[in-house]
């Protein structure tokens, strides 16, 4: 983006979620854009623990910030395929990396609300409007657009998916817990793979939610109301 801060010092950002790897922030003077720093219970992960794992990060810049990698890896690769179907991926746009003086971070679009304020997550929504319909339906929307465009997913959390507001329309959207994190990405040329891993993390999303998933149509559901006698 033209606007998008090189720089950017810690006294221009707002903490607005901590996660295991990585603490969001919005950035003052860019409503527009967040952007995700490493956080400082991973930095001293990285710092403290022994074992060769550690140690590549510590002396590798590249492993230390894969993650970065693997998400636009996937969005480049989901937007190779957007070109084919005709829409776009449920996924948040990338805008670049960028300096702080807490190191380097990434900058995405944020994913906002009607009122433009970051977007409600899975969790939050579910709680607010109750197991609807449309909420379901839309669940289902995004499983089949993961699908569709053959997204890696490993953690499919309520609080890894968004209900964005966009233009009047609303979906879900998949911000974080993306990218393939194994050695070989034999998911990428698989799919029956992809869909097994995708099975097992809409199981365990349903599981937290108290809904149900069909792995056979992958289809989420409201469970069924007991029978009374």
């Amino acid at each position: 983006m033209a606007d998008a801060p090189g720089w950017i010092d810690m006294d221009a950002l707002t903490p607005l979620f901590e996660g295991r790897t990585r603490v969001v922030y919005g950035i003052r003077g860019h409503p527009g854009l967040l952007l995700k720093l490493e956080s400082p219970v991973r930095a001293a992960k990285i710092e403290n623990r022994k074992g060769w794992r550690y140690a590549t990060k510590r002396w590798s810049l590249k492993a230390r910030f894969s993650y970065i990698e693997r998400e636009y890896d996937t969005y480049i690769r989901a937007m190779f395929r957007a070109a084919g179907l005709g829409r776009v991926p449920p996924l948040p746009r990338p805008c670049g990396l960028v300096l702080t003086d807490a190191g380097l971070g990434a900058l995405v679009r944020k994913v906002r609300d009607a009122n433009g304020d970051p977007a409600p997550t899975l969790r939050e929504v579910l709680a607010e409007q109750g197991q609807t319909g449309e909420l379901i339906d839309a669940l289902n929307v995004l499983v089949r657009e993961i699908r569709d465009f053959h997204i890696p997913v490993h953690d499919l959390s309520p609080d890894n998916v968004v209900w964005e507001t966009r233009k009047g329309r609303r979906r879900f959207v998949l911000i974080d817990g993306f990218g393939d994190k194994t050695w070989i990405p034999m998911g990428r040329y698989l799919p029956r793979l992809n869909d097994r891993r995708l099975a097992r993390q809409c199981r365990e999303a349903a599981d937290a939610l108290g809904l149900s998933f069909d792995s056979a149509r992958f289809q989420f559901s409201a469970p069924e109301a007991p029978v009374l006698p």
